[in-house]
C-alpha cells in the first residue's frame, strides 16, 4: 500500500498499535525505546504527543503511573482508526498526492493554502515519487503517470484504509450530483447498501469522476463478454443505462473509452460479489492464471475429502463461487485492515482444521508465503467458500459423541443442543456407546470402555464449556 505518511507519523502508530494490545498494563519507557530507536528524551516527546492526541477521546489514555512507567487504558481499534485518518487528512505527501490525482495543476495555489515554500513542495514530490516508484507511478509534468487502472486501484486501496466509512472523501458537490445520476444502476443491481458496501461503491465512482474528468480512461479490459449472447442481458441493460450517463459527463468519451471504463465497473463488481448474475462470467472468459489455481485448489479437496459427497454439482459451484475470489486476487487485490494478519489463524484452524489443511496444501503447492497480507486475505476467501459451498461431511469425518445423563433424557438432550454450538466440527451423537464412540459425556463414569470422558456434577460452567471445547478440538486434530 502506498505509504504517503513521515517517519514520525508512523512511529506514533507503531506506538499506537503496541498499546493496543497492552490496555491495562504497565509499560516501563525502556521497552517503549525499544520500539521507537529513539532516545529517552526524543521518546518521551512522542508519547507526550500521542496523550495530546488521545486527549478527544475520555475513554483512553496514557498515564504516567510511576517514574519512565506508563499506564495504557482504553487506547482500541476505533480510537486509532479515528488518529490514523487525522495523520494522513494532515499529512502534505498525502494532499500533495490527491490534488495532483484529482487534476490539480497550480502547485502554487496548493503551497499558499498548505503554508510551504515551492523549494519545500519540490522537496515532498521527490520523497512521493520515491514512494510511488515501487508501482511505476510518478508525479510528472503536473500529473501523476502510470498504468490508469494501478493508479485508481491503489488510490482505492489506501483511501479505504484510512477513511473506513468514519467521514468520506470529498465534499465536491459534482461528485455527489454525479453520484446521484448512477442511483439508476444501483437500482438495476439490486445491491443491498449496507455501510460497507456504500462506502466502496461511493469511493470506487469518486475515483472513476476526478479521473475521467482529467481525459485519464483505463485501458482494455481484463474479460470481455460477448454482449450478443442471450445470457448477457443483465450487461447489456446495465450498459444501456451507464452509456447516456457517462457520455454527457465525461465528454467527448469515445464508444471504446467508455466501453472500457464500463467493462471496467463491472469487473470491480464483480471481483466484490455485487453483480445479480455472477454466473455470466463462465469460466472460459478468463486466463489461466484464475482458472489453474482453481483447478489446484479443488484437486486438493479431492485429495483429503472424506467421503463420496463432492458431486460435479458441488465442484461447478465451487468454480463459480472461486472464480470471483481469484479474478479479484490477480486484478483488484488491495489491502485492508481486517482479516490481513496472522494472529487469529490459529484459533480458525482449530475451528476448521480439515479444511484449514486443505487450503495450506494447496497454498504449498503454489509455494505461496502465507505471511503475506493479500496471501492471508485470499486464505480466509477461499476458506469461507469451502465451508459455505462443500458439504460438511466431505470435509471432515465426524466425531462420535454419547451423551448420557443420569438426570434422563431431557437433560442430555439440552446438553446435546449446546454442543451443537460447536457444529463446525460435525459432530453425530449416538444413543449409546458403539465402536464409533470417541468421547463419553456424562454425571456419572463409565469403567466398562475405554474412551475420553467428560464427567460433569453438576450443571457445566462457562469454563466446562471452554474445556469441552478445547478437548473437541484436539480430538479433531488427532491429538486427544
Amino acid at each position: 500500500m502506498i505509504n504517503l505518511l513521515n517517519e514520525h507519523m508512523n512511529l506514533k502508530l507503531d506506538l499506537l498499535y503496541y498499546f493496543e494490545k497492552h490496555n491495562d498494563n504497565l509499560i516501563p519507557q525502556w521497552q517503549i525505546e525499544e520500539i521507537t530507536h529513539l532516545s529517552s528524551f526524543k521518546t518521551m516527546n512522542l508519547i507526550d504527543e500521542l496523550i495530546t492526541d488521545l486527549s478527544r477521546y475520555p475513554e483512553s489514555a496514557i498515564i504516567l503511573d510511576k517514574k519512565k512507567i506508563y499506564y495504557i487504558k482504553g487506547i482500541t481499534n476505533e480510537v486509532i482508526n479515528h488518529l490514523r485518518l487525522t495523520y494522513i487528512q494532515n499529512s502534505l505527501h498525502f494532499q500533495i498526492y490527491m490534488f495532483y490525482f484529482r487534476g490539480g495543476h497550480n502547485l502554487k495555489i496548493l503551497n499558499h493554502e498548505l503554508g510551504i515554500s515551492n523549494a519545500y513542495s519540490y522537496s515532498l514530490i521527490k520523497e512521493i515519487n520515491n514512494e510511488l516508484a515501487t508501482y511505476d507511478i510518478k508525479i510528472n509534468n503536473q500529473q501523476l503517470e502510470g498504468d490508469e487502472k494501478k493508479i485508481r486501484l491503489l488510490t482505492f486501496e489506501m483511501l479505504a484504509f484510512y477513511y473506513k466509512g468514519i467521514t468520506f472523501v470529498h465534499d465536491d458537490p459534482m461528485v455527489t450530483k454525479f453520484e446521484k445520476r448512477l442511483l439508476p444502476f444501483i437500482k438495476y443491481l439490486n445491491i443491498t447498501i449496507t455501510p460497507s458496501t456504500s462506502f466502496q461503491w461511493r469511493l470506487f465512482i469518486e475515483l472513476i469522476y476526478y479521473r475521467l474528468s482529467q481525459g485519464m480512461c483505463v485501458s482494455t479490459p481484463t474479460i470481455r463478454i460477448d454482449e450478443s449472447d442471450d445470457k448477457t442481458i443483465e450487461i447489456q441493460r446495465l450498459n444501456a443505462i451507464m452509456s447516456p450517463i457517462f457520455k454527457s459527463t465525461f465528454h467527448p468519451l469515445t464508444e471504446e473509452e467508455f466501453n472500457n471504463e464500463f467493462y471496467y465497473l463491472i469487473e470491480f463488481l464483480f471481483s466484490e460479489n455485487l453483480l445479480i448474475d455472477q454466473d455470466i462470467f463462465t469460466p472460459d472468459l478468463f486466463s489461466d492464471s484464475v482458472i489453474n489455481p482453481i483447478s489446484s485448489l479443488i484437486s486438493s479437496i479431492q485429495k483429503f475429502k472424506q467421503d463420496t459427497g463432492l458431486t460435479d454439482e458441488v465442484i461447478t459451484t465451487l468454480k463459480y463461487e472461486l472464480i470471483p475470489v481469484f479474478f479479484k486476487f490477480y486484478h483488484f487485490s488491495y489491502k485492508s485492515d481486517s482479516f490481513n494478519a496472522t494472529d487469529h489463524l490459529g484459533i480458525f484452524k482449530n475451528l476448521y482444521p480439515d479444511a484449514s489443511l486443505i487450503v495450506e496444501d494447496f497454498f504449498e503447492k503454489q509455494n505461496w508465503n502465507m505471511d503475506l497480507p493479500n496471501n492471508i486475505q485470499l486464505y480466509y476467501d477461499c476458506m469461507f467458500r469451502i465451508i459455505n459451498f462443500v458439504p460438511q461431511s466431505v470435509l471432515e469425518s465426524p466425531l462420535y459423541i454419547c451423551v448420557d445423563f443420569s438426570r434422563g433424557p431431557v437433560y442430555s438432550q439440552h446438553i446435546k443442543n449446546n454442543i451443537n454450538a460447536f457444529q463446525s466440527l460435525h459432530i453425530v451423537f449416538e444413543k449409546k456407546i458403539t465402536e464409533k464412540t470417541m468421547l463419553y459425556i456424562s454425571d456419572f463414569s463409565t469403567y466398562d470402555y475405554d474412551i475420553p470422558q467428560v464427567i460433569w456434577k453438576a450443571p457445566p460452567t462457562i469454563n466446562d464449556w471452554d474445556i469441552l471445547g478445547q478437548t473437541l478440538v484436539d480430538m479433531k486434530r488427532g491429538s486427544l
